[in-house]
């Protein structure tokens, strides 16, 4: 067994175990318990919504020219007041994320979808919610970024032409909407200034009148909308949006067995989301699909090798639960194969890998690592592992073709040479103190397959060898 003083380094194994273990830890489940009201809001809006989006992707490769209005049938007001609220939230997730997983990207991209939905539904009364909000917004933190966001609802409404007194009356109503539609009117791109003139020039006609402008009568949908809790955000609400559609996304990729997007998701979602995927998967994905996706994983080089590390564990118990003594030559043929790359800072995942097929006795592989592995800290590992399943004479014609791997090999025999004659000692030894040091020893070099010999065994040390067993084990993490 092998170990390596760069504790918190990448090229560490057993720190790539630990950080992996993190991601393969079960996601968190709600609890409708602990749930405040704004975050059973939230999950309300979104369950009123779920699949709506995928759906319409998909019909409207079938139907190009598919009405929101059809869609959604007698749930247009609710659907619209779902919309409202979620974005709401969406925003609050981007402005307050500087990530760029993909997690984020979804947000960004179905915030801007949800908001298209509302224009070509000519939901002006909607967009002026959500300019309301930026506006707000504007006034705490981030202005530069919700006075984008106010300018670019603002600009949606300038367009609307089936509500246009609607629209002038909000006008007429915010001295900060009159502000930034007389800015945009002098605005050097064209695309941006037209409508904003067309709908200035009214404005200003209306008040000429001298007619009151009209009141805007008040939305069905708003209704939809206002019996959402709108109290303040809290912890468990930020990023709570982002999340579920994240899920939902993922889940549908599952049922779909859509494996290049769950590989994108392995390599580029948060944590929140490789766990959930990871959860779906196991327990939805055929075998030979979840393989795919694992191997996918393990050979995107470009990749976060801590995901690599995850998939390469994760790949490693399919592996030993198909065949626990050789393991299945597919899976072991992807692992062997990712443990070939000459990235030096993959070093640790193809040290990983080389343990994760020792678990299952694939010497054949190894032994291919040993011969083949560009990096010599992997092929090396490949010698500690023959080592450790005291097989290593397997390793002594390839070695003896790469002299960089003569002393590596030479001092693996020394160790079980070192072992053997503990061994030797142990069993002719029949005083307890005497055994106690040899044992301590066996502790040192790790050697457990002795001390489970030992333990169940030897006549006088056989106590004394389980207690050492347990602590190795212990201090190995279990293995």
């Amino acid at each position: 067994m092998s170990t390596d003083v760069r504790v918190n380094s990448s090229l560490n194994p057993a720190w790539l175990r630990a950080e992996a273990g993190k991601l393969m830890k079960p996601p968190a489940a709600p609890s409708p318990e602990g749930a405040t009201p704004r975050e059973k809001s939230i999950r309300r809006a979104h369950q009123v919504l779920a699949g709506d989006l995928i759906r319409l992707e998909r019909l409207r490769e079938i139907k190009p020219g598919l009405s929101y209005t059809d869609y959604f049938g007698s749930q247009l007001y609710e659907k619209i007041g779902a919309i409202i609220y979620l974005v709401q939230y969406k925003l609050l997730d981007i402005v307050g994320n500087v990530d760029y997983s993909r997690d984020i990207l979804e947000t960004r991209r179905q915030t801007t979808q949800y908001v298209d939905i509302l224009y070509r539904l000519n939901a002006a009364s909607a967009l002026g919610v959500l300019y309301d909000f930026a506006v707000a917004h504007a006034k705490i933190d981030n202005a530069s970024f919700w006075q984008k966001v106010s300018q670019h609802y603002l600009h949606l409404m300038a367009m609307q032409q089936l509500a246009r007194m609607q629209v002038i009356t909000f006008l007429g109503e915010r001295l900060e909407a009159r502000r930034q539609v007389e800015q945009l009117m002098a605005s050097p791109d064209e695309a941006i200034s037209k409508p904003f003139r067309a709908l200035g020039e009214e404005y200003l006609a209306a008040r000429k009148s001298g007619q009151p402008l009209p009141a805007i009568p008040i939305a069905e949908y708003l209704a939809c909308f206002r019996q959402y809790d709108r109290s303040a955000p809290d912890a468990q609400t930020i990023g709570l949006t982002t999340l579920l559609a994240a899920q939902e996304l993922i889940q549908y990729a599952v049922e779909t067995a859509d494996i290049p997007n769950l590989q994108q998701w392995f390599l580029d979602g948060s944590p929140e989301s490789v766990r959930y995927l990871l959860h779906v998967a196991r327990g939805k994905l055929e075998a030979p699909l979840f393989i795919d996706l694992l191997a996918g994983v393990i050979a995107a080089e470009t990749g976060d090798v801590v995901r690599a590390a995850t998939a390469v564990i994760e790949l490693g118990k399919i592996d030993y639960a198909m065949r626990p003594n050789g393991g299945d030559p597919v899976v072991n043929e992807h692992l062997a194969g990712a443990a070939l790359s000459d990235d030096e800072a993959r070093a640790g995942i193809g040290r990983l890998i080389v343990q994760v097929l020792g678990a299952v006795r694939a010497t054949g592989d190894i032994l291919n690592i040993i011969d083949r592995a560009p990096l010599p800290e992997v092929a090396e590992e490949g010698i500690l592992m023959l080592r450790d399943l005291r097989c290593l004479p397997l390793a002594e014609s390839i070695v003896y073709h790469r002299p960089s791997l003569h002393e590596p090999y030479r001092k693996a025999q020394r160790y079980l040479q070192e072992v053997q004659h503990l061994m030797d000692a142990v069993w002719s030894c029949q005083n307890e103190q005497i055994a106690a040091q040899y044992i301590a020893r066996l502790r040192e070099l790790l050697a457990i397959k002795e001390l489970e010999t030992i333990a169940q065994k030897h006549k006088i040390a056989s106590q004394l060898a389980k207690h050492t067993l347990t602590e190795v084990r212990l201090l190995l993490g279990g293995g």
